[in-house]
């Protein structure tokens, strides 16, 4: 029998130099910077008037706490908006993942589309937000912050209402309530402005069983419905829900007997006659295992 050669197509490239593509070119953009300018306009200036509007002693150094939505094409932490934070003098104090559809996409594929990107909590006084508007607005801008600028899906306030998870009692008894704040190690003054803000609300801190990870700490606080409401405007108060409550053990219930239950054993014989199989249940009452 004759051996057959296979065909190699395209074969005469191999006798040349090919030269290698290395890197995709620039970064496209989805926005330009007369866009970003026409979706966070107005959010900034709203979010300057929150912060004029917050009672001192619910925004510990002057500071407001707002999100600022990175656009999905900008997840790499190379696109971190450092020299953005920088010049205005804000300081990203944590994040979570959101799911948006971009106004603007650079891929016509992902149009319409749900897509998953970084949300960063965002602390600053009414100083630095409105350094930052005046960079979005001015042609002047340094060109390496005006391409971070680009780099924002969008801005909003966080409102209390928001800040809030799951049901809230109806009644004003007293709860327990699980609350998380925007505290890091070297931020107890904001953890003690947050004590002296829940006892003029009449709510009490158990700053005994505070437990800290990262730049958030965990507290239980001991509050009515109204209270909590009201502690909610607090500028670096993350999230507050019901305490959840413990489970109780049922160890009787997978015990128990059910009646009427007709048990039909296999007719058919085991696959496997010469392999036996033992099943503890309850544990190994002997050392032994031949006996």
């Amino acid at each position: 029998m004759t051996n057959r050669n296979l065909l190699l197509g395209g074969g005469e490239k191999l006798t040349a130099k090919s030269p290698i593509k290395r890197g995709s070119g620039p970064k496209k953009r989805p926005y330009k910077i007369d866009d970003t300018r026409r979706l966070i306009q107005q959010s900034l200036l709203d979010i300057q008037s929150e912060i004029i509007a917050l009672p001192q002693d619910a925004k510990p150094r002057g500071e407001g706490v707002f999100e600022l939505t990175l656009h999905p094409a900008f997840l790499a932490r190379s696109y971190y908006p450092n020299k953005l934070l920088r010049a205005t003098g804000l300081r990203d104090i944590g994040s979570k993942e959101t799911v948006v559809i971009p106004k603007n996409v650079t891929n016509a594929r992902d149009s319409n589309k749900e897509q998953a990107t970084a949300t960063l909590y965002i602390a600053g006084e009414v100083d630095h937000v409105r350094r930052l508007l005046n960079f979005l607005m001015s042609d002047d801008t340094e060109k390496t912050v005006r391409d971070e600028l680009t780099e924002i899906e969008s801005v909003g306030w966080i409102r209390g209402i928001d800040k809030i998870k799951g049901k809230l009692p109806a009644d004003q008894k007293l709860h327990s309530f699980e609350v998380a704040l925007h505290i890091g190690e070297a931020e107890e003054d904001i953890f003690a402005a947050f004590i002296d803000f829940a006892n003029k609300n009449s709510a009490k801190v158990d700053a005994k069983r505070k437990i800290q990870v990262g730049g958030i700490t965990f507290v239980p606080v001991e509050a009515t419905t109204l209270a909590i409401q009201n502690l909610s405007s607090f500028s670096f108060l993350r999230v507050a829900r019901t305490m959840p409550e413990l489970r109780l053990a049922l160890p009787n219930v997978v015990r128990q007997s059910f009646p009427n239950v007709n048990l039909e054993l296999p007719q058919t014989p085991a696959l496997f006659q010469g392999k036996p199989v033992a099943i503890f249940d309850g544990g190994l009452g002997a050392s032994d295992l031949a006996m």
